[in-house]
């Protein structure tokens, strides 16, 4: 549970949320090339796996 308070605003209601959180068990990194030179970069494909070994969702990559 995460709760937020804001402290300069008087009699600002304190509000909480409840939140799921699920364990990185495995990341695998994927790229069509095998090397990569030292000071160049290229894209990963980024494969998240949670602790019961399930993939996951892809909206969910973008607070990673």
């Amino acid at each position: 549970m995460i709760t937020v308070e804001d402290l300069l605003v008087p009699d600002a209601e304190i509000r909480t949320a409840n939140v799921l959180v699920s364990d990185i068990e495995k990341i695998f990194l994927w790229s069509p090339h095998t090397l990569i030179e030292q000071g160049n970069s290229m894209s990963l494909s980024v494969t998240a796996i949670d602790s019961e070994n399930n993939e996951f969702e892809l909206d969910q990559y973008i607070d990673m």
